[in-house]
């Protein structure tokens, strides 16, 4: 299972593959942020490939 983030702090994407059964399957956005320590936004595959590309774009531009 695949499970996608949005970091707004860092405008930065991650997609995180995730044992089935293990408790990140289940954990909420929070739960998820806690552990990380940053905040994250539990997002959809489409707004992931959207968000990945716009970031993608705007760092080639710097």
């Amino acid at each position: 299972m695949i499970r996608y983030f949005h970091m707004p702090v860092t405008r930065n994407t991650v997609a995180l593959v995730i044992e089935p059964g293990s408790a990140a399957e289940t954990a909420t956005s929070e739960q998820m942020s806690r552990r990380f320590g940053v905040e994250l936004q539990e997002i959809s595959r489409k707004e992931y490939r959207r968000l990945t590309e716009l970031y993608e774009t705007e760092a080639a531009r710097r």
